[in-house]
């Protein structure tokens, strides 16, 4: 459950999706899925409003390997949220 700008001016909780990119530095791309993870799961802890019967599910979709400019990089941050399907008629 996130809290979300209605449009209205006001605001409405409501379960959400989001998308999000997060850098991290690991030997293998299975420990860079699990570090991304765990600071995603850290981060949502301090604006979710779910009970501890509703988790968030946070899943790896894609890892890459990225060479140039790498250690520069910030480790990034930020959600784009979008509307849950399961959430229809409810």
């Amino acid at each position: 459950m996130i809290r979300i700008d209605d449009g209205s001016g006001g605001d409405s909780v409501r379960r959400a999706g989001f998308i999000t990119t997060r850098f991290v530095r690991a030997a293998t791309p299975q420990t860079a899925a699990d570090a991304a993870i765990r600071r995603v799961r850290r981060e949502l802890e301090r604006i979710a409003l779910n009970t501890r019967d509703e988790a968030c599910t946070v899943e790896a979709e894609e890892v890459r390997k990225e060479s140039s400019g790498a250690e520069e990089r910030e480790s990034g941050g930020g959600f784009t949220w979008f509307p849950d399907d399961d959430q229809q008629g409810a």
